[in-house]
């Protein structure tokens, strides 16, 4: 088995050392030996790095803290900035729904006392021609209930439930109103449908286009003197003219109306 052997120099060196060792730890100081004293300044900059760290660890973890924090205070408050984002837009449509109503009442006659103010909610103003609002029997609405808006007549209460009625529009190929021609007292029928028109004008009746038409009441629905719409150019059919009429009110941009009393009836 081989065996470590050390030349006689180099382990007279080191035998040499290891009593300088010993014989400085044996050397005492107010501070200590100087082998503690040697081993303490050794470890100094250790002990220093490792303080250095704890403390910046510790600076790391408050920093995290601060920034969970400002992390969840920016969600809120991206959440209320969100939130009244959505009341701005509620205020703003309220905004223009009061605008609206305000222009409509201040178009009606003063004789109608009696009036409903109400938002249409749904519309089929290509299919069915028919409206719904938010205002219905316990708030006073009536069936056959004239309907307008601050341009004219929209139409007719056709069905009433509790706090909802349905309109049918002048476009419902079912409405139908009595009518009269601007400067004309002869009265004629104006007729719903995608293409509104009036007849029962005499033949070689001089209509311009653009005259405007008004409801005359004699159907028992509609009050006098309301518009209807306008006249289009005229066609002669037999011993009648025939007019295309563009609906004063235009339906789909309507919202807000105005529910008046059934001719010859009274809200209960």
């Amino acid at each position: 088995m081989a065996s470590l052997r050390l030349r006689p120099d180099i382990s007279l060196a080191v035998a040499c050392l290891c009593l300088y060792i010993a014989s400085a730890a044996q050397v005492r100081h107010p501070q200590g030996s100087s082998l503690a004293i040697a081993v303490a300044a050794a470890a100094r900059p250790v002990h220093q790095a490792t303080q250095a760290a704890l403390t910046t660890l510790l600076q790391l973890r408050e920093q995290l803290r601060d920034a969970r924090a400002t992390r969840t205070e920016l969600y809120l408050a991206r959440q209320e900035i969100e939130e009244l984002q959505r009341l701005n837009q509620m205020l703003a449509v309220e905004v223009t729904l009061l605008r609206e109503a305000d222009r409509l009442i201040g178009t009606l006659p003063p004789t109608f006392d009696r009036v409903i103010l109400a938002r249409i909610v749904a519309r089929d103003t290509l299919a069915d021609h028919v409206a719904v609002i938010d205002r219905g029997r316990r708030h006073g609405v009536m069936p056959d209930a004239p309907v307008l808006a601050a341009e004219g007549v929209v139409g007719r209460v056709q069905r009433v439930g509790e706090g909802v009625a349905h309109i049918q529009l002048l476009s419902h190929p079912q409405a139908a109103a009595a009518a009269r021609v601007l400067g004309s007292e002869q009265e004629v029928l104006l007729a719903g449908g995608d293409w509104p028109t009036i007849t029962g004008l005499r033949a070689g009746t001089v209509l311009a286009e653009g005259t405007p038409i008004f409801t005359t009441g004699s159907e028992g629905i509609y009050p006098p003197g309301l518009l209807l719409g306008f006249s289009g150019e005229a066609t002669v059919e037999s011993v009648l003219t025939h007019v295309p009429v563009r609906l004063a009110v235009r339906a789909a941009h309507v919202t807000v109306v105005a529910v008046l009393a059934p001719l010859g009836r009274e809200r209960p």
